[in-house]
């Protein structure tokens, strides 16, 4: 005989053994594991025909005010020690095309557009800022052509259409950008650091006025800055470029 036919016939005796001597043990884990089972077919028989009042049952339980607030303390400590699954599921469970398209019917939905526009109408009362629905009126407009342009609404005459004259060229540009060292005048950031080049700003404002001691090289953050106080910015300009270059300006 091999090894392994001795080692099965030496647990098929060891466990005889264990059965004659543990007969007791061995019925009453038997009762036990059939009542289990009786009990499962019973507590589903029971289900089947008392589903409804069971969930009505459930229902008020749930509503009480001290399941609520055992539900809400379970609900933070389960948050607390499983935050990186709970943000992989939810990734994975917003990344679906069905519920991709759920979320947008739900956004079209003009109950839950107006709710969005009342939350942004409080957010621009805090900060001083005009509403949503005031943003394309064309009084909004002009008044943000009037801070631009740095004058009140009363002195305010139109909308700015000028077009550029003839020296507004390439070359021009490059040039402006070059005698300043592809440097901004205003934060010092170089060319290499963005992702698009210098802007070439007109001093006083005037685009026909295309001169080299009345332009300047700015980034887009440093040119949007530029649209209001102009003749803050204009004063500020004119005395950098006369110390740094030799300018000299009328006043």
């Amino acid at each position: 005989m091999s090894y392994k036919d001795q080692d099965k016939e030496k647990e098929k005796e060891y466990q005889r053994k264990y059965r004659e001597n543990n007969k007791e043990k061995i019925s009453e884990r038997g009762k036990e594991y059939r009542e289990r089972l009786e009990n499962k077919v019973r507590d589903k028989l029971y289900y089947q025909k008392n589903k409804e009042r069971i969930k009505a049952k459930r229902k008020e339980r749930d509503t009480r005010p001290e399941a609520k607030a055992k539900k809400k303390e379970s609900d933070k400590k389960y948050s607390k020690k499983n935050k990186e699954k709970i943000k992989v599921r939810r990734k994975k469970y917003q990344q679906r095309p069905e519920i991709k398209a759920k979320a947008k019917k739900y956004q079209q939905r003009p109950e839950v557009k107006a709710k969005a526009r009342e939350k942004e109408n409080k957010r621009r009362k805090k900060l001083g800022l005009p509403s949503v629905h005031k943003m394309g009126s064309e009084e909004y407009k002009k008044q943000i052509s009037a801070t631009q342009q740095g004058i009140d609404i009363e002195d305010w005459n139109g909308f700015s259409k000028k077009q550029y004259d003839q020296n507004w060229t390439l070359e021009f540009r490059r040039a402006i950008r070059k005698r300043d060292n592809q440097v901004c005048m205003l934060c010092g950031i170089h060319r290499e650091k963005l992702t698009k080049a210098l802007d070439v700003h007109h001093i006083d404002y005037n685009k026909l006025n295309t001169t080299k001691e009345n332009c300047v090289s700015l980034c887009c953050s440093c040119h949007s800055k530029t649209q209001t106080n102009r003749e803050e910015w204009k004063r500020f300009f004119q005395s950098l470029l006369s110390k740094r270059y030799g300018y000299r300006y009328l006043r």
